[in-house]
């Protein structure tokens, strides 16, 4: 009996994390609406609210039929081709920005206790760290050429530049840089200088160092060129 118990409380608590976790389907037809009647539409049916400016969607018009929808699916369509986004958090509340994504989640490791606690004492500015994260993904998404085309892309050629601290520009003694296909490497010295002789082509180069944020950059290698490269610190 007490095992037949446990399996029914059990089960019951499962049926409940799906019913929580499922997403609820839309379905209506939206024709001629403006934001704020679909809106008043969606929080009637169910418990989502949402949180946004008028003035960034008193032009917007809706114009079409959902059939059993996700209400992130719906919201793509109304918003697809404006500067509008949205992001849905776990309580159902739904936000309305312009221009810039709001994330309602942040990574595992983006704060650890000792850094958040850290970065309230020292003063740190959230909006220098997006600025700094920015810049980052910026370089990590372009593809850097060095060397003409025309000098092919058989044998080797050696790159070499300079690591340094992005936010004070001093030079990162002791970093690894490298690749890892095949694992060819080096370490920077006391003025952040690096050399690599590594295949000519496609490479992805691989930068390292203690209290610095991992980075990359995408090379393209013909001839021996110059290559420097800026790393964040991890804030303490």
């Amino acid at each position: 009996m007490k095992g037949l118990l446990i399996w029914t409380f059990a089960l019951l608590a499962i049926l409940k994390l799906q019913g929580q976790t499922q997403e609820k389907l839309f379905s209506g037809d939206f024709k001629g609406f403006n934001f704020d009647r679909f809106v008043s539409k969606i929080e009637s049916e169910s418990n989502h609210k949402f949180y946004y400016d008028n003035r960034w969607t008193d032009t917007l018009e809706i114009n079409f039929i959902a059939d059993h929808l996700p209400l992130s699916n719906i919201l793509e369509k109304i918003l697809k081709g404006t500067s509008l986004h949205f992001a849905i958090d776990l309580q159902q509340r739904i936000y309305i920005t312009h221009e810039r994504e709001m994330m309602t989640t942040l990574p595992e490791d983006f704060f650890a206790e000792r850094v958040a606690n850290s970065a309230i004492e020292s003063g740190f500015d959230l909006s220098d760290y997006e600025n700094e994260q920015g810049k980052i993904r910026t370089a990590e998404q372009k593809v850097y050429t060095i060397g003409s085309r025309s000098a092919g892309t058989q044998g080797n050629a050696t790159i070499a530049g300079y690591v340094t601290n992005q936010a004070n520009g001093e030079p990162v003694t002791g970093a690894s840089v490298y690749i890892e296909k095949p694992l060819i490497g080096t370490t920077t010295d006391q003025f952040g200088f690096f050399s690599l002789t590594i295949a000519k082509g496609k490479q992805k180069l691989k930068i390292q160092s203690l209290d610095m944020r991992p980075t990359y950059r995408d090379i393209l290698l013909f001839e021996d060129g110059k290559l420097n490269i800026e790393v964040a610190p991890v804030f303490r």
